[in-house]
């Protein structure tokens, strides 16, 4: 499954912000160990667990609830230092390069969901492979992590399950076919490594990158929000919006108690 597809990036913005998920720590935790040891890596147990504790107390503020996470601090740091001669560095998957003959051939479809689920399967496996430096179409099925993960790709409002039948839809159009090992994996057959007209996706997040497939459908264009920097999808071209929704309405929000008071 792919936790995060640009790891370092994220653990540096996390870094800058001083900010963190705190009631589900573990996950940045682990992303900032392997950071530091990226960064060191003659770094020790102990220097690894002092330095984590360090940025743990200057986000919290609060030095019982660093103390309250020196069992896990230790159990990740433990379980890292495990493999970490096997470490080959942080996820750095900056964009993804589709091609005209795939996006062809995933509009031929002509059916929006079985599209959106189509686009993201491809992508999840370009990605996939920019962070193995692989190159193939094979892709695991029945791997629920993997199908909730082509779930948040999609942006499709649907249940995990619904997703997965929406898989098999696309093997029963030939889209999909057994792979290796029969059932443990499948290729997808839509794959294009040789063609030259290449469409690079840049500056995505797995929550938005179905905006891009909606821009080809849709012809409209992505803007970022110039607040906070959000890639934000357009319906026209000639709009000139310059902020998502969240902070078009808090500044309208700011701007109305300014004219109040």
């Amino acid at each position: 499954m792919i936790r995060i597809v640009n790891e370092r990036q994220y653990v540096e913005d996390m870094l800058l912000s001083k900010k963190m998920n705190v009631k589900r720590p573990n996950k940045d935790i682990n992303s900032l160990i392997k950071y530091l040891y990226e960064q060191n890596p003659k770094i020790t147990k102990q220097e690894l667990i002092q330095k984590v504790n360090e940025f743990l107390l200057e986000v919290t503020q609060n030095e019982l609830a660093v103390k309250r996470w020196q069992v896990s601090v230790k159990e990740c740091v433990d379980n890292f230092m495990s493999y970490a001669p096997k470490f080959k560095g942080l996820s750095h998957v900056e964009s993804v390069i589709i091609t005209k003959h795939e996006i062809d051939m995933i509009m031929d479809l002509n059916d929006k969901k079985l599209e959106y689920v189509a686009f993201a399967l491809l992508v999840y496996l370009k990605i996939k492979n920019a962070i193995t430096g692989r190159l193939d179409n094979l892709y695991v099925p029945n791997d629920e992590p993997d199908i909730r993960m082509i779930k948040k790709i999609s942006g499709l409002k649907m249940t995990v399950k619904d997703i997965a039948l929406q898989i098999n839809e696309l093997q029963n159009r030939g889209y999909t076919m057994n792979g290796n090992g029969g059932a443990v994996t499948a290729k997808l057959g839509y794959v294009d490594y040789d063609s030259e007209d290449e469409i690079e996706i840049l500056d995505f997040t797995v929550e938005n990158i179905h905006l891009y497939y909606k821009v080809l459908i849709e012809n409209g264009k992505l803007i970022y929000c110039e607040e906070c920097g959000q890639v934000v999808y357009e319906k026209s071209k000639t709009a000139r919006t310059k902020y998502c929704k969240k902070c078009a309405t808090k500044i309208n929000i700011e701007k109305t108690n300014y004219k109040k008071y």
